[in-house]
């Protein structure tokens, strides 16, 4: 079978969809799909390259996105900080100027992706192409080249929702609904099936898009659950570890109850606190990193395979919630691999991520809306009472299946059916 995913950020630079997107992928080629993707260009690279065993097209991204990778390449330097505001100053104009067209508003963006899916296409016949949501260029894409290619099937993949997501704050919730419902619609009715996320059940369940398919969504889950990864270390251990690993796109989702509270524990304890990921704002960390003399700190961007070598070798790890009932935080399954306590902090009660991790049992809940010295009790005694724990190896595969990039191949070979037998 011939795959086409089309996506967004991606190798080496993973947004946290393109992470979720290189696990189905490599899962594809596991099972022996060829498999082709069209993301994100890195660094000015436009050539095609392999990685694991998929071929990788990069196309020139939106200028704005340009300009943040450049900023972040010079993290540290004063011309950093002139690009990354001017960069979101251009994204504002942007969404300004295109806010009659929202949330489609990069139009050219999206002919790239298109242009390189048509002539991939006349070359490689595909018979799958995965959709990738977000961004919504790679989806619309992805919708496009189904209209001229009729024959392909086309499936989007909503890791993050569409109809009942993230919309303009200066809007009205009305508004907002109104214009991701008619895009979403829009672009479903040529899919031959969709995928959703588990969070989004609800919903979908209360605001149904279209039936004239009949039963053609598929809720899955974020598929960032791997194979578990298990630490052992020896002698006596240094200083205790926590450890936060994303993005941080302030103040949507924003650190300074985690800050506060640790800010407090570094004072009692020999801990070390470390942010690692993007952030808009990174100078919120640094009364913090003052007064407690770097021990809590910002590392800024990091790869994901240093990502990994930290989660490694911290002793909690950290989550802070989402401000949407329908968006959860992918971080916590890769989380849930390394089988250690986790500390998530949460603003709204039906928060998405609450659910899975009161399910894996070793979680600390965090309520924002409490007062600090409350909740910073309330970690140092989750902290003393889960030093040493034991997760037992396998438990979260069983327990979380639809968080597999196993459960992602079923569906698609489910949804191909007769056709995948004669591939």
């Amino acid at each position: 079978m011939k795959v086409l995913f089309i996506l967004g950020m991606y190798h080496p630079r993973y947004s946290a969809n393109g992470l979720c997107c290189k696990n189905v992928i490599d899962e594809c080629v596991a099972k022996g799909w060829e498999v082709s993707c069209i993301v994100n260009a890195y660094d000015g690279n436009k050539k095609m390259y392999q990685l694991d065993g998929a071929k990788i097209y990069p196309i020139k991204p939106r200028l704005s996105y340009r300009m943040l990778e450049k900023s972040q390449l010079r993290i540290g330097k004063r011309s950093s900080n002139i690009i990354r505001k001017t960069a979101l100053a251009m994204n504002k104009i942007k969404l300004f100027l295109f806010s009659w067209s929202w949330p489609y508003i990069a139009p050219l963006y999206t002919r790239r992706f298109y242009k390189k899916a048509c002539n991939l296409y006349l070359k490689e016949r595909f018979d799958v192409v995965i959709g990738v949501y977000t961004p919504i260029d790679s989806l619309y894409a992805a919708y496009k080249f189904k209209v001229k290619f009729p024959e392909i099937t086309f499936v989007p993949y909503y890791l993050d929702a569409l109809a009942g997501g993230w919309g303009p704050d200066i809007w009205s919730e009305e508004k907002r609904e109104k214009r991701l419902i008619k895009w979403e619609k829009k672009i479903n009715e040529k899919a031959d099936a969709v995928i959703s996320m588990k969070s989004s059940y609800e919903y979908h369940k209360n605001n149904p898009i279209s039936f004239d398919k009949g039963d053609y969504r598929y809720f899955l889950d974020v598929p960032m659950l791997l194979s578990d990864v298990r630490c052992n270390y020896s002698g006596n251990k240094r200083e205790k570890i926590a450890l936060y690993a994303g993005s941080l796109s302030y103040s949507g989702r924003n650190p300074k109850t985690l800050l506060e509270i640790f800010l407090r524990i570094c004072n009692k304890l020999d801990f070390k606190v470390i942010f690692a990921g993007d952030c808009t704002n990174p100078k919120i960390f640094q009364p913090y990193t003052e007064a407690t003399g770097g021990k809590i700190c910002y590392l800024g961007h990091k790869s994901h395979e240093e990502i990994l070598q930290l989660e490694a070798e911290a002793d909690f790890l950290l989550n802070i919630g989402n401000q949407s009932p329908y968006i959860i935080p992918c971080k916590i399954f890769e989380y849930m691999r390394f089988g250690k306590p986790i500390i998530t902090t949460y603003s709204i009660p039906d928060e998405a991520s609450l659910p899975y991790l009161k399910k894996y049992g070793y979680a600390c809940f965090i309520d924002e809306s409490k007062d600090i010295e409350e909740v910073t009790a309330q970690v140092l005694e989750f902290i003393e009472k889960n030093d040493n724990i034991n997760v037992p190896t396998g438990f979260c595969q069983d327990l979380f299946y639809e968080n597999t990039p196993a459960a992602f191949t079923d569906t698609i070979k489910n949804i191909m059916g007769e056709k995948c037998l004669n591939i």
